[in-house]
Formats: structure tokens, C-alpha cells, sequence
């Protein structure tokens, strides 16, 4: 798709179906229709009868850009092109009401994508074949900064230009052409038709009297605060309420969940705003992550908290926090299979030493990896199972190893990040980069992502997801997003926090940034054939086991081991060791093997990186020293030796990479450029570049 020729730019869209009508440009920020107070500077049609002149016609279109060839492009939504385009303003809070949307309907696909000169977006869909209207809509949904353009409408199109001086420019691996559009998701269609709050949620309507599921607790909740209000006492509330329950809930909730609901209505008082307020307006707030919670289950159906309190598991539908009350998240909002809380809490207490059960889990997770997948060696599958265990026990941990899996397509990279995905704590397989439901899964669901991504880190880039991707591996990181930029400074800005267990798979290298704070499996080519399944079904009774050994380790200190290697490498590969310790330390000499060839793997690599060559340049050049001082020009001579002009460095490059190397600058007798030679860095260099 071209990015730069107005001209052939609007050819090809009119070759693709889409209609065309030339706008007007910006000159100087002025509009050229030449009214000093234009209010739409280079927006809007340059031809007599706007919209109704816009076509398909090459030849029309060939003399519109021959006679205005800075027109920029406007293309035709709705019927017209058949696309329903969603628009992002930044300016009036679109990229804060995006994300709501997404926590929403956590439905936004993949599908032709550009931004806009302004700083925005345009998200475009297939406008569904159905007769009916599908109109423009501002402010969608009451999300201000959202705007659809559909029948009757049209957007400004790359490579247009802004009248900021920016140009509107399709997004890298989403542009028509690399992307196909997506259908219009129903969400966005009954947004469009004016449906809101209820209609949404696809929820039944209640039949007679009856509250179906979805609303029970509100019900219910709504019944026990007009009760206190009315000055009724809390046995006659509760008594009143699990009546209620049984005669109108479709299904009854559990008595539990029902005296958890009067617990919650008794601590509002009755002659207060609150105890007052329409229960509509006291909405659920939701949470995944509270000191001593084990994890979100399954308890009869619904989701619960399981808590370990003074070293016994509960069952809680609810938890109060600093005086606030939480529920666990819906179950159709998690998107890992939930771990049944009556079999954790078996697990858990089973009568056996602590280390007796952890070496059998540890060695039921061997047999499981081995029985799905096929590893560069027996090492390996320690590595996976110690890295699995490591995810129930992250609050320990300061760093977590990025597990990355790398081959040729059909080496089982797929396969195998399932299988893992559906043994970890809270995992989730992940095929799309979208930074807003990154966010969401690693701030507010704490989850272990498993990036199912060809050309993963081109796509990172294209989404602007680096910094979410290489900040997971350090507790404390966050990122932050300007959500809010009319809120002006300190209210602006939002800070996620991204620290998480990943793998990642993938057809090409990744960063050498990011390969610092991995550890990359090269996939081999394997025979084999394997029978098992694989499924997050298949691997449940093994997670619920995991989330048991979860239980009895929440709160304990850690065997303290030493790093196994330096740097980084040995950040990250301690919260292995420490679990193979606690599990199964028998393992140890296994796992010490695979850590020496981890770090040969790494050195060599590291001795192909410019730096590990720069330092082979200057140890070939000891005899050309002048008073303990190395000329930078022999340095770049050397490392430029035998590679093509188009990929030789400059003198100034080589002097700041030899200085952020840890080199002091030094001049030789000719004043030219140079480093003091320093013989201890040198051999430290040697060693970390393995030269």
C-alpha cells in the first residue's frame, strides 16, 4: 500500500472498492479553500457537490490528482466502500474510552488500522451486507473521543496531510493489503443503533418475577439494604433473604454466597446516603490480587475467592479490604480454565510431608512436558517444570525469566507454549499485541501470557508494546499511559504494573535487549509422535495441584541459593534454582548442567554483537599502543575489515560504543581520538563477551 503518492494512493483504494473524493490540503496550517476562519482545515471535499461526487472511476480520479496534486484523500464509509471506521481522538479522552471499551467487551480485532495526523486512529471494519442503516455516531456510547463514520460519511486517509504538519499513515503489518478487515463487532453495531446499559451484556430478561443469573446478588442486595432501612435486624434479614432466594433466584445462589451478601448490606448505615442509594449505582469492584489470596476458583458455579487464613484454605464470595468490599472477577472475564476449589482444598490436605509432595508434583510435571513435547535435552524439562512452579510462587521472586521458544515453523513452539499456558498460574495464550489488552492482563488479572506471535518483536514494535514486553521480568516495573490528558499534570497519567511470567514463540530472533532477560529454546526437529492431548482440560487436576503447592509455600521464606552465573543471567535463573531446591534439590546437578550451556549459548552470541567483535579489534592491536593509548581510527579499521562498505561503522559511532564500554578517551600523538588502554576492563570484557 503506498504510504507516500496522493495520487496512487487514491487509485489503489478506488481498485479496492472504496470511493474517493479529493479534500482540500493544509498550507502553512491555512486551509487552501482560502477562508481565514476554515473550521475544518483540509477535511472537507474540494469538489462542488461533496460526497455525492466521490467514486471508483480511475479516470475521475487520475484527473482530480492531476489538477490538485496536494489534495489530500477522503474515502467513502458505509455502503459507499462497504467499511464502518471507528475514529480515536486522543485530544478529547478517545485512547481512555478505547481501553474501557476493550475492559468492556473484550472484543477488538485485528483488522486495518492507520493514524491519524492529529496524534489519533482510524479502526476499520466490514460493514455487515444487512440492509439497514448503519449511521455516523459521536461521542459513542457516551465514551467521549469515539466516533464512527459509516453510511453517509467519510475519513480522512493516508497520506494525507494534517494541519499540525503531521501525515495520517497506515500502521506497520495493519495496513489494507497486510491486514483484512474484520466484521463490524455486534457491540460496536448496537452502540451504532443507540442500545445501551442492559441490552449490552447479552444478559436474559427476567421472566414474572423471577432474577436470573447475573443479577441474583444485586437483587438480593437491593431486598437486605431496604430491610436495614427499614430497621430490621440482621437474623430476620438473613432469613428473609434466603427465602427470597429460593423462591425467585434461577438458580438459588448458595447460602454462603447469601449470607455473605447480608454481611456486606449490614455495614452500611441505614440512615446514610449509602444505605439509601439505588443498588444499581453501588457497582461491583472487582479484584484478582489481595495479601494471603490463593486464586480465583470455581466454587458451585460461580467464582470465589480461595484464602489462606492462619494456615487453613476458606472459601470467600466476597473480601473486604480497608473497609471496602471486593468480588472475584466473572467467570466469562478470566480467560484460563478456573481451578475447582473443593479439589484444591483436598489437595492441600492430603497428610504427607510438604517435600514428599513437592517431589511428586515436580516429577509428575517431568512426565507431563515429556509427554507433550520434544526439548533440545533432558535439562530442558527441568527448566520448564522449575519455571512452571516458579509462576505460583512470583510474590517471592524479584526477577522472572522470559522463556523464549525459537525454530522454523512446525517445531511444536505452538504445542508446547499450550502446554505450559495451560499448567501455570492464571495463563493465558496471547495472539495479538493490542497494548490495551496487554495492560489489562497483566495489571489486573496478574497473568502469564504465552505470545503465540510470528515476527513477534516487529509486531511489539508496530503496537508499541516494547516497553510492557521487556519490563515484565523485574518486580516493581510499570509503565505509564497518558489516559487522561485533559486532567492536566499529576491527574493525566495512569501507571501499570507489568511484572508477570512469559514465554514467548516465535519464527525469528528476538531483541538483544529482551534476549538479556531470556532464555531461548531452540526447538529441535522431532519424529516423534504424541498422543496426549493437549488441553486445559487435560492438564486441570496438575494445576489444581500446583495452586495446592501454592497454598503450603504462601508466606514461607525460600531455600537462599547462590547466583549460578553472573549479571543478569544469574537474576534471572535464581527463582529456578530456589524452586528445584524446595522441590526436588536432588535435581540440582541436572539444572548446573544446563546453566553452563545457557551461558556458553550466551557467550557466544554475545561474541557476535559489535561490542564482542570491537573487542577482538583491540586485542589484535596491543602493538599499535602509543603511551597507553589506542587510536579509535585503528579500532574502526579493524572491526570494518572484510564487511561491505554498507555495513562499516564510523570513527565517532566506534568512540561512543568504546566509551559506554567502560574505555577513558585518550588522544595519540597526532591528536587524533583514542582510549586509554586499560588491561583489567580488557579482561573483563574477554570474559563477558567470551573472546
Amino acid at each position: 500500500m503506498s504510504q507516500g503518492n496522493l495520487k496512487n494512493s487514491a487509485l489503489e483504494y478506488a481498485q479496492m472498492g472504496w470511493q474517493v473524493i479529493p479534500l482540500h490540503n493544509p498550507i502553512d496550517g491555512r486551509c487552501s479553500c482560502g477562508k481565514s476562519d476554515c473550521g475544518s482545515v483540509g477535511k472537507h471535499p474540494r469538489t462542488p457537490h461533496g460526497l455525492k461526487d466521490a467514486t471508483k472511476d480511475l479516470a475521475i480520479i487520475e484527473n482530480w490528482w492531476t489538477r490538485w496534486p496536494e489534495a489530500n484523500i477522503g474515502v467513502c464509509t458505509g455502503r459507499a466502500s462497504g467499511l464502518v471506521a471507528l475514529d480515536v481522538d486522543p485530544r478529547h479522552q478517545g485512547n481512555e474510552s478505547l481501553y474501557e471499551v476493550v475492559e468492556k467487551y473484550r472484543d477488538l480485532p485485528n483488522t486495518v488500522e492507520s493514524k491519524t495526523g492529529g496524534g489519533g486512529k482510524h479502526i476499520f471494519f466490514r460493514r455487515p451486507s444487512r440492509e439497514a442503516h448503519v449511521g455516523n455516531k459521536a461521542n459513542l456510547g457516551d465514551w467521549p473521543g469515539l466516533d464512527v463514520r459509516a453510511d453517509g460519511g467519510y475519513v480522512v486517509a493516508p497520506p494525507s496531510l494534517h494541519a499540525s504538519g503531521g501525515t495520517y499513515q497506515w500502521e506497520p503489518f495493519f495496513a489494507p493489503g497486510e491486514a483484512e478487515l474484520a466484521p463490524t463487532p455486534e457491540w460496536l453495531l448496537k452502540l451504532i443503533e443507540g442500545k445501551k446499559g442492559k441490552q449490552d451484556t447479552g444478559e436474559p430478561t427476567p421472566k414474572d418475577n423471577s432474577i436470573p443469573e447475573g443479577n441474583r446478588n444485586d437483587a438480593l442486595f437491593r431486598v437486605a439494604c431496604s430491610m436495614r432501612h427499614k430497621g430490621m435486624g440482621k437474623e430476620a434479614i438473613q432469613a428473609a433473604l434466603k427465602a427470597e432466594n429460593q423462591e425467585k433466584c434461577n438458580p438459588p445462589l448458595p447460602e454462603s454466597e447469601v449470607e455473605g451478601v447480608v454481611e456486606s448490606a449490614m455495614k452500611y448505615d441505614p440512615d446514610s446516603d449509602e444505605g439509601k442509594q439505588a443498588p444499581e449505582k453501588q457497582k461491583k469492584i472487582y479484584t484478582a490480587s489481595f495479601e494471603g489470596l490463593v486464586d480465583v476458583v470455581e466454587d458451585q458455579g460461580a467464582t470465589a475467592f480461595l484464602v489462606k487464613t492462619e494456615g487453613a484454605l476458606t472459601i470467600q464470595p466476597k473480601v473486604e479490604i480497608d473497609g471496602q468490599i471486593y468480588d472475584p472477577p466473572p467467570k466469562n472475564e478470566l480467560m484460563w480454565l478456573l481451578p475447582r476449589a473443593t479439589e484444591v482444598i483436598k489437595h492441600f490436605q492430603v497428610l504427607a510431608p510438604a517435600k514428599e509432595l513437592d517431589g511428586a508434583l515436580y516429577e509428575d510435571l517431568l512426565a507431563y512436558h515429556r509427554s507433550i513435547s520434544e526439548l533440545p535435552s533432558e535439562g530442558h524439562y527441568h527448566l520448564i517444570s522449575a519455571w512452571v512452579m516458579h509462576t505460583y510462587l512470583l510474590e517471592a521472586f524479584q526477577y522472572s525469566p522470559i522463556l523464549c521458544f525459537f525454530a522454523v515453523p512446525e517445531r511444536g513452539k505452538t504445542r508446547t507454549g499450550k502446554g505450559i499456558t495451560y499448567v501455570v498460574f492464571r495463563g493465558i495464550h496471547v495472539e495479538s499485541l493490542r497494548e490495551a489488552n496487554l495492560l489489562r492482563y497483566a495489571n489486573d488479572q496478574k497473568a502469564t501470557l504465552f505470545f503465540d506471535v510470528k515476527n513477534f518483536w516487529k509486531k511489539a514494535e508496530a503496537n508499541q508494546s516494547e516497553d510492557v514486553i521487556l519490563l515484565r521480568f523485574e518486580k516493581g516495573a510499570k509503565v505509564a499511559r497518558v489516559l487522561y490528558p485533559d486532567k492536566g499534570a499529576f491527574k493525566d497519567m495512569k501507571h501499570f504494573e507489568v511484572f508477570g511470567p512469559t514465554l514467548i514463540g516465535t519464527n525469528e530472533n528476538v531483541h538483544r535487549i529482551l534476549d538479556t532477560r531470556s532464555i531461548q529454546i531452540t526447538m529441535p526437529d522431532s519424529g516423534k509422535v504424541f498422543e496426549r492431548e493437549v488441553t486445559p482440560e487435560a492438564a486441570l487436576e496438575l494445576k489444581e495441584r500446583l495452586l495446592a503447592f501454592r497454598a503450603r509455600h504462601l508466606g514461607h521464606d525460600l531455600p537462599q541459593v547462590e547466583k549460578v552465573a553472573r549479571a543478569r543471567l544469574g537474576d534471572i535463573l535464581k527463582p529456578l534454582h530456589q524452586v528445584i531446591r524446595l522441590a526436588k534439590p536432588e535435581y540440582e546437578p541436572q539444572f548446573m548442567d544446563l546453566v553452563k550451556q545457557i551461558q556458553a549459548e550466551k557467550l557466544v552470541d554475545k561474541g557476535e554483537t559489535y561490542e564482542g567483535q570491537i573487542v577482538r579489534a583491540i586485542l589484535s592491536l596491543d602493538s599499535q599502543l602509543e603511551n597507553g593509548v589506542l587510536a579509535v581510527k585503528a579500532v574502526t579499521e579493524t572491526f570494518n575489515e572484510e564487511r561491505s562498505e554498507r555495513e562499516h561503522l564510523t570513527p565517532n559511532r566506534v568512540g561512543r560504543m568504546l566509551q559506554g564500554m567502560g574505555f577513558h578517551r585518550g588522544r595519540v600523538s597526532n591528536g587524533a581520538a583514542g582510549i586509554i588502554w586499560d588491561q583489567n576492563l580488557i579482561q573483563r570484557l574477554k570474559e563477558t563477551y567470551g573472546v
